[in-house]
């Protein structure tokens, strides 16, 4: 099930229930044998259904109740506003709904909704296949995700969108002049200074945010190279001032749709790394667990002898790259 598979489950109000001959201290009982999952107050769902969810698809559930309950139709912003837009969120889903209040006063936080208050009007949309529900822009979600948490959690929404074509530099730009009473305008302009649609997925992305926090020189992206025999690779990052190239091992690349390993991919993947030791090339390679925690990723990129972003590297060894595909 996707995210917005979500959007066709049957949520139930508590009036609905009752016109269908469930009263409502039966609707608590119901909850309470787990029969029915109390979404937001007076919206369930059937409990089966909530526990085939994921986290991400629980908060297009609870995003569908807070609109239904609510009397003005709520505008979800940041966060949730990203995973209803399908952006790749890194790291467990806020159990608190984001909601875009304009103007000085007016509106407040509430149990389950974090109001965040703007005085630069928002446009409102209604994500791919989720036409109860309004959102902020593309573009106005990126920008208030990057002015409200770090850049390894904004760099892979940037990224991502920038990879499908779903919006470019400029428009995240303009934007942000939009954006007249933004706070933390500082680390939004870094983070769309950074944002690269050639980053593969959000662990490299994650990672490349990781790298360039930790005071390391950036990398170039998707690098291809033509070995002495012939093979042909892409690599994920590459230091051509040390001719090292970084390999982000997320895993799920190499395994089966049962989620098995995969033996086939891994043999290729040595292979391919066998051929560029053999021309030469330094390769230094970390999994999710080293970028997530930061300080192992940094000890790999110091022994592998990357360079710092703010000092004059060394001249690498002769590459290959220039055949590129």
């Amino acid at each position: 099930m996707t995210s917005h598979a979500a959007s066709s489950l049957s949520l139930r109000t508590s009036a609905d229930l009752a016109e269908a001959g469930v009263a409502r201290w039966q609707q608590t009982l119901a909850v309470r044998r787990g029969e029915l999952e109390r979404v937001r107050r007076g919206v369930y769902v059937d409990a089966e259904e909530w526990l085939a969810t994921s986290p991400r698809q629980r908060v297009v559930l609870q995003a569908r109740a807070a609109a239904t309950s609510r009397r003005a139709t709520p505008l979800f912003s940041h966060a949730t506003a990203a995973i209803l837009h399908g952006l790749p969120l890194v790291g467990p889903p806020s159990t608190d709904l984001d909601v875009l209040l304009i103007g000085a006063t007016g509106g407040r936080s509430e149990s389950g909704i974090r109001a965040h208050r703007s005085r630069n009007a928002a446009e409102a949309v209604a994500p791919a296949g989720l036409d109860d529900i309004r959102v902020t822009t593309l573009e106005r979600t990126l920008i208030d995700v990057a002015a409200t948490v770090a850049l390894p959690l904004s760099l892979p929404m940037l990224d991502h969108a920038l990879r499908l074509g779903s919006t470019t530099i400029p428009d995240l730009r303009a934007e942000l002049r939009r954006r007249t009473s933004l706070r933390a305008r500082t680390r939004v302009t870094r983070a769309v200074s950074l944002a690269d649609g050639r980053a593969a997925n959000p662990g490299e992305s994650f990672s490349r945010a990781r790298i360039l926090d930790a005071g390391f020189a950036a990398p170039d992206l998707q690098r291809p190279f033509v070995s002495g025999d012939g093979s042909r690779a892409v690599v994920d990052f590459y230091w051509d001032a040390v001719d090292l190239v970084g390999e982000f091992d997320g895993r799920l690349e190499h395994s089966r749709a049962d989620g098995s390993g995969d033996p086939d991919a891994l043999w290729e993947e040595k292979r391919r790394e066998d051929a560029l030791r053999a021309d030469g090339h330094g390769i230094v390679r970390w999994g999710w667990d080293d970028a997530w925690r930061g300080e192992p990723l940094r000890r790999l990129l110091e022994r592998a002898g990357v360079p710092r972003a703010t000092s004059a590297a060394p001249r690498g060894r002769s590459r290959r790259s220039a055949g590129a595909a």
